[in-house]
Parts: structure tokens; C-alpha cells; sequence
């Protein structure tokens, strides 16, 4: 019977042994800090903090009237030397059909003049390409879904040279994950798969999830290990404690 008891015991001891406390933080997959490339004036904002965005979504957007001009100039001036080109291309075919009664002169100057009028049209389609750039940068659009977090900037705002800074904090909230603690002396014993056992923000409700990742060195100040859960539906900048069903 003593033994038994024993037995029962040890068999308590390791049980106990192989829950491993650790806490976490709960913090976004993915967030980024957004920001103009280019200066000018804030004419129009169109999301705010709490908005759920998608990617694509225009956000922000910079006066852009002189490149709006210069965009359109640029758009006539390349419509303009397509219209030169096909009516060079027409007068060289034309010639082409009677070439060997045409005066070679005349023909290699026809020839020519076609060539130098498709080189107008690829040299105005880049200045159209160059001038969309210019103008697609004065609005600030959504790299991904999230939700914006911060915004930094006013209707009237200026943004320019060392003031381009963050305008908007964007984070996708979809998927969170828990950032653990535990002690080094686990190391062994923890292992990707293990199950997590977890609260969060001092709620009594138990969450269960499996550690997706574990870092490999241990930090010098706090002698922790690091570890992750991927998980969903907990709001980041949270923290919780739980135990990890260890070997």
C-alpha cells in the first residue's frame, strides 16, 4: 500500500512537473508605419482610427493639382505622337508598295521618318508613365488588411524633407500571436506542438492553442525562452499567462 501510495506521488510530481508556466504578450502578425514618399499639403483624409481597411484602400491624400496637370499634359503629348507615328507608318507603306519606281532618297527618308516617330511615342509613353508615378504617389493606400491604429496628420498638414514621417500605424488584426516566456531550464523540454494552456488580461475563461515556434537562444537578462501561438481573436498589446503541456 505505501508503495502504491509512492508511486502515486512521484507520478503527481511529474505530472505537476511537465505543466511549465510561462506569460506572453499578445501582438500583431503584421503592422506597418505608413507615410508619403513625396511632399505637399494634406487636402483629404479618408480613413480614420478604429477603420477597418482593405488592401488598396486609398487613406490619405496631398493636394496634387500641378500633377494632375502634368499627368494629363503628358497623356496628350503621347495621344499626339501616336496619331504622327500611324501617319508615318501610313505614308511609309504606301511608298513601300511602289518602292522600285520611288527615288531611294525619298523612300530611305520616308523609312526614317516612320522610325523617328515610333521613338517620339516610346519616349512619350515613358514621360506618361513617369508623371502616373508622380501623381500615384501623392495618395497613401493600405499595403494589407488591418485597422488603423494612429494617425498623425491633419487636413492642412504639411509633409515635406525630414517631416515625412509616419501618417498612419496600420495593423492587421486577423491573427494575433502570443509571444511566451518561459524559463531556460525547459529548454528540453518544450517542443513545437506542444498545447498552451492560456488567460488573457486576468479573464478566468481557459484558451487552449499549440506553440508554433520556439527561438533558438535564451535571453541573457531575463534567462526566458521565447516562444509563439498563433492565434485569433485576442486584441494586441493584451498580456495573460498559462502553462505549456511539456514533455
Amino acid at each position: 500500500m505505501i508503495r502504491k501510495i509512492a508511486l502515486i506521488a512521484l507520478a503527481s510530481v511529474a505530472l505537476v512537473a511537465s505543466e511549465i508556466y510561462a506569460t506572453f504578450d499578445v501582438k500583431p502578425i503584421r503592422e506597418a508605419a505608413l507615410s508619403f514618399t513625396v511632399g505637399g499639403t494634406v487636402e483629404k483624409l479618408f480613413v480614420d482610427v478604429g477603420d477597418s481597411v482593405k488592401t488598396g484602400d486609398t487613406l490619405a491624400q496631398l493636394e496634387n493639382l500641378e500633377q494632375f496637370a502634368s499627368l494629363k499634359l503628358a497623356q496628350n503629348d503621347l495621344r499626339s505622337a501616336q496619331l504622327q507615328a500611324q501617319q508615318a507608318q501610313n505614308s511609309y507603306e504606301r511608298y513601300a508598295k511602289v518602292k522600285e519606281i520611288v527615288d531611294e532618297e525619298k523612300f530611305d527618308t520616308i523609312s526614317f521618318q516612320a522610325q523617328i516617330a515610333q521613338v517620339g511615342v516610346k519616349k512619350a509613353e515613358r514621360n506618361v508613365q513617369l508623371r502616373q508615378a508622380q501623381y500615384d504617389k501623392t495618395y497613401l493606400k493600405a499595403p494589407f488588411d488591418g485597422i488603423i491604429t494612429q494617425r498623425t496628420k491633419e487636413v492642412g498638414d504639411s509633409v515635406s524633407g525630414a517631416q515625412l514621417g509616419t501618417f498612419f500605424y496600420l495593423m492587421d488584426v486577423s491573427q494575433v500571436k502570443l509571444l511566451i516566456e518561459f524559463d531556460e531550464k525547459y529548454a528540453s523540454s518544450v517542443a513545437v506542438g506542444d498545447s498552451f494552456v492560456y488567460y488573457v488580461g486576468g479573464n478566468e475563461q481557459a484558451h487552449n492553442a499549440r506553440i508554433s515556434k520556439i527561438y533558438p537562444t535564451s535571453s541573457a537578462k531575463t534567462r526566458k525562452i521565447t516562444a509563439e501561438v498563433i492565434t485569433t481573436g485576442h486584441m494586441p498589446g493584451l498580456f495573460g499567462y498559462g502553462t505549456i503541456k511539456g514533455k
